[in-house]
């Protein structure tokens, strides 16, 4: 079924580029056109980190992009016996695949493709899935782009759909401490108010990255090489953010309340 199940749904468009399989039953223009925005995006992602792959070699991934909504939850259902109609995107690393679906809005369709494209560029750079308000919190940083044709052009956007109900909740003083989201396993972090989760993720990674021009970029790069070595994720945490996490946290609350979506 993973093998024949975009095929046999349509997608018979395909464009091959050096990161990636890419096919789709919208057309070859457009098989075309996704292949050179995914490049695009690989070029941020390398562009973002000081490190050398885990797995270099790796077998390219197959990028299937459906034309409809329906047509995605059915292979979606094929696979999984759920037909996924709360997701817009999805990345399958046991398959090496990505699956996304056309929606109304370009700008939501690039960011869904580019978020998931970084859960596979993740999956090379890390042996364990990294903790899950990291890779979930970068790949939406990652993805917070605008695209021009084959080229990215602006990048680390606000996302107003994260950024409004984060600042709703900063208000009313309902956010998680750094030292318990930071930690949390995965079952813990898709409990509760998971969307919150997700806002307040990219909220602080997009801090760590661009407050006082990259004030604390070193401690989210030496976190990810922690990781990368081996630690766990209270090890990680730790090591890198421990001793200063309280001070980070209410430099970060004070920041995003300040922004404008």
């Amino acid at each position: 079924y993973q093998v024949r199940g975009p095929r046999e749904l349509g997608c018979r468009f395909e464009a091959e580029t050096p990161h990636y399989r890419v096919m789709t039953d919208i057309s070859a223009e457009a098989a075309k056109r996704y292949g050179e925005i995914l490049e695009a995006g690989w070029r941020r992602y390398t562009a973002g980190f000081r490190t050398d792959f885990v797995r270099p070699n790796a077998r390219k991934p197959r990028v299937s992009i459906f034309y409809t909504a329906e047509n995605y939850y059915t292979y979606f259902d094929i696979l999984s016996s759920v037909r996924g109609e709360h997701t817009l995107g999805v990345f399958r690393q046991e398959l090496n695949e990505m699956v996304f679906f056309e929606t109304p809005d370009r700008t939501d369709t690039i960011q869904t493709m580019l978020h998931e494209a970084f859960h596979h560029y993740m999956s090379l750079l890390c042996v364990d899935t990294p903790p899950y308000w990291y890779n979930e919190g970068m790949a939406e940083y990652m993805s917070a782009v605008e695209v021009e044709g084959d080229a990215i052009t602006a990048r680390g956007r606000l996302l107003e759909g994260r950024l409004v109900p984060l600042q709703a909740a900063l208000q009313s003083d309902y956010l998680i401490p750094f030292p318990r989201i930071m930690t949390e396993a995965p079952s813990e972090f898709y409990s509760g108010a998971v969307s919150l989760k997700y806002s307040q993720a990219w909220s602080m990674i997009h801090f760590f990255h661009e407050y006082e021009k990259g004030k604390y970029r070193p401690a989210i790069d030496a976190y990810l090489a922690a990781l990368r070595s081996g630690k766990s994720t209270q090890e990680a945490f730790d090591l890198t953010f421990k001793a200063d996490a309280e001070r980070m946290e209410g430099e970060w609350k004070k920041w995003a309340k300040t922004l404008k979506p």
